[in-house]
């Protein structure tokens, strides 16, 4: 997030940049474009135009016609009274574009026995589990060779003619998978599941 600080005096100034140093993450940071004391002024709105910044201020004023600048630049001005508000503000800025942590589970993988039915995005087969489980609305990976050709999704799985959430290993069943590039006899099917976690950022 880049930003430029205004403040009313060099010891606010330094105590609001130094603050920025608790915001450690691999991900995201802050980057000071920016800084200065007394109140906003129009150098800072166009600084933030040209660098997409925030411009943020401590304990100074944002005259009028510097008002109306910043909303024909759609640059945004926020100021404060309080280091520890205009902290969570920036930490909020920064919680928006920290992207999100994918938490992958692996189930198991089967082998491709025969392929019953074939349609535009959909595909019949049956197969026969050779590590840990198919779990039915799972994704999957299509090897071929100990290659990775294609991926899809499990839309349903059946044992014996009835649905079943999962097949375990050494179990045969038949399923039907949601892809765009069908699997073929002797394929291995992938099984897992992916689910997004937000993270925290803290200081």
């Amino acid at each position: 997030v880049n930003l430029i600080i205004r403040a009313d005096v060099l010891g606010s100034l330094e105590a609001v940049v130094v603050s920025f140093e608790r915001f450690k993450h691999p991900d995201v940071g802050v980057n000071v474009v920016g800084k200065g004391l007394g109140n906003i002024t129009d150098a800072d709105v166009l600084n933030a135009e040209a660098t997409g910044a925030l411009v943020l201020g401590f304990n100074v004023s944002i005259p009028p016609p510097v008002v109306a600048l910043a909303s024909e630049k759609e640059v945004h001005i926020k100021t404060y009274r309080v280091i520890y508000d205009l902290l969570n503000d920036v930490r909020d800025e920064l919680q928006k574009i920290l992207p999100q942590e994918t938490i992958r589970t692996e189930y198991g993988k089967a082998k491709v026995l025969a392929i019953f039915r074939t349609e535009r995005d959909s595909v019949i087969a049956g197969a026969a589990v050779i590590d840990g489980k198919i779990v039915s609305g799972s994704k999957l990976n299509i090897l071929r060779n100990g290659e990775k050709i294609a991926e899809g999704t499990i839309i349903e799985l059946q044992s014996g003619k009835r649905a079943v959430s999962e097949a375990r290993s050494g179990q045969e069943f038949g399923l039907k998978i949601k892809t765009k590039h069908p699997p073929a006899v002797d394929d291995i099917l992938e099984c897992y599941s992916e689910e997004k976690k937000s993270r925290k950022i803290t200081f």
